[in-house]
């Protein structure tokens, strides 16, 4: 039977599709002046932490530093997680990828070498609980968030407000860890959001709570109670942030993280499960 063509238009199709994504680790190294507990200089920063620690007795004689001397070389350890898109390319014993998905985020910082007593320790490890939310207003339904911070599409990964004192004072800042995500439907708007942006159309609110912990090392004579003290008096913030390349569509116009329409708490939360 003949066939004829009436009319002819475009439209757009969009294919679903799959990629690996690798998590990635690695160690850096650099080499600091410090005098009298406050950072001078950064000196070089190296992408793996063992040439960090074969220059910096170099450095040491380059500067003339005794062990008199009120000046201090230091090492700086920093291990970074990142996502890529895989499968990447090893080239050299290093695995190079063509996209990164997202930013990388810090799991270690602490000193490792100090010119005058040469390798350091790690301090004393604790894990230091902590919540922090942020608060999602819908105008009719509630998005079906999910129950893990993979299925949010947010989690927490570092902490802001660490000061380099802090390293020098034998701390060291390890990874965050989510272990759990409650969502609480509220009945009205936030007290916090309201300040901000009175009044508006009513909307269905949710609390996201992430409650984890703040793997710390701290020097010896520090328990982890004052430890909290001093994050909470540093102010010390959990920063939520997105899992995927960006942020997920739900979080739209809004949603409130980041002061003052996020709060967190160091310690024990009594309402957290």
């Amino acid at each position: 039977m003949p066939q004829t063509v009436l009319k002819e238009f475009s439209e757009e199709v969009v294919a679903r599709s799959t990629r690996t994504i690798h998590v990635i680790e690695q160690d850096s190294g650099t080499i600091e002046l410090w005098h009298e507990g406050v950072l001078v200089d950064t000196l070089t920063t190296y992408t793996d932490l063992g040439y960090a620690l074969e220059a910096a007795p170099e450095v040491v004689e380059r500067f003339r530093i005794t062990p008199a001397s009120s000046l201090h070389v230091r090492v700086r350890a920093c291990r970074k997680r990142g996502l890529r898109a895989g499968p990447g390319e090893l080239r050299y014993g290093r695995r190079d990828y063509a996209e990164t998905v997202g930013t990388d985020w810090s799991v270690l910082r602490r000193h490792v070498w100090d010119s005058h007593d040469g390798p350091m320790e790690a301090g004393r490890e604790l894990a230091l609980p902590f919540s922090m939310s942020a608060f999602h207003g819908a105008p009719d339904v509630r998005p079906d968030f999910g129950a893990s911070d993979e299925a949010l599409g947010l989690t927490v990964r570092e902490i802001g407000v660490l000061p380099d004192e802090l390293l020098w004072s034998g701390w060291g800042f390890g990874e965050v860890r989510v272990d759990a995500v409650d969502l609480i439907e509220l009945e009205g708007r936030p007290a916090h959001v309201e300040a901000v942006r009175p009044s508006g159309r009513p909307l269905l609110w949710t609390q996201l709570r992430f409650v984890g912990v703040f793997v710390a090392t701290v020097p010896a004579g520090i328990d982890a109670d004052e430890a909290v003290r001093t994050l909470t008096l540093l102010d010390a913030e959990p920063g939520i942030c997105s899992t995927r390349s960006s942020w997920p569509s739900w979080v739209g116009g809004r949603f409130y993280c980041g002061a003052p329409g996020s709060v967190h708490k160091w310690g024990d939360d009594p309402g957290a499960r």
